[in-house]
């Protein structure tokens, strides 16, 4: 079950980007990654996280869901166009959404100079000792 949830939703990924005329690395950029990592999640070789395929299903303003069906099918007009009160909303799930994730890095790369301060002052001492 997990194997054909997979196989879907990385066939879905390639069929909406190239369906919507998105490159890999505009596609990547949404979701903050590099083109080689985007590439490695619609190959299969990288599972994507809930947040990041929220983010997709935003992007792309497509329910979540329809990324786990087998062979979606886009051009079925079972989706209406969202008012602009929609839209907002939408857009600012979006931003809340990235600046959650910015937010993480950020804690992420403070923790990092910590390490590397402390290591710093690790490797002082151990030069002031000799």
């Amino acid at each position: 079950m997990e194997r054909q949830f997979k196989k879907a939703i990385c066939g879905n990924l390639l069929k909406l980007r190239v369906d919507r005329g998105y490159s890999q690395r505009h596609v990547g950029k949404v979701l903050m990654m590099s083109q080689p990592a985007y590439k490695k999640i619609e190959d299969g070789n990288t599972q994507i996280n809930a947040v990041k395929l929220r983010l997709l299903a935003d992007f792309y303003q497509l329910p979540v869901e329809l990324f786990y069906r087998q062979g979606m099918v886009l051009d079925t007009g079972m989706y209406v166009p969202k008012t602009l009160y929609d839209q907002v909303v939408e857009q600012l799930r979006h931003a809340l959404a990235m600046q959650e994730i910015q937010a993480k890095r950020i804690a992420e790369l403070e923790a990092k100079v910590v390490r590397k301060d402390a290591k710093i002052e690790e490797l002082k001492g151990d030069r002031s000792a000799r």
